[in-house]
């Protein structure tokens, strides 16, 4: 049975690259959720193959969170100067930011997965009527 490679764990001199790519990941995440609250009114504008990627790739920084706390928590066991403790205290608090918004990104992808226009094209005329996203958008289109 082939065992997953171990992770190869970076010393403290990482931490600017590791602050870089966490603040990176960040700030498309942010992104991502502002737009799929957003398509959360319309889910019928993305498509299954938008829904399908945003899924897998929140799903595998999902899984691969605990790379990033194991990382930052081997570091705070150093001896680190202030300047670096600093460092790693705004780096872990990105890093749990993170680790929630994909969370938050992967519960809307899957409300909104349903209800995508490949989704909506298949369904019959009288399924279609029922939808209840159907059903608010034409309650919001009827004031």
């Amino acid at each position: 049975m082939k065992h997953p490679p171990q992770p190869e764990w970076k010393p403290i001199e990482f931490l600017p690259t590791y602050t870089i790519l966490i603040r990176g990941m960040l700030e498309s995440a942010q992104e991502q959720y502002v737009l799929l609250r957003e398509a959360l009114q319309k889910p019928y504008v993305l498509d299954d193959n938008t829904m399908n990627r945003t899924l897998t790739l929140y799903t595998q920084q999902k899984e691969d969170h605990w790379l990033w706390e194991k990382q930052v928590d081997l570091w705070q066991q150093g001896d680190l100067s202030m300047f670096q403790r600093q460092s790693l205290k705004n780096l872990k608090k990105d890093v749990d930011e993170l680790g929630c918004l994909n969370d938050k990104i992967l519960t809307l992808a899957r409300k909104i997965q349903p209800h995508t226009i490949d989704r909506v094209l298949t369904q019959d005329s009288v399924t279609l009527a029922f939808d209840p996203i159907v059903l608010t958008m034409s309650d919001g289109m009827m004031r």
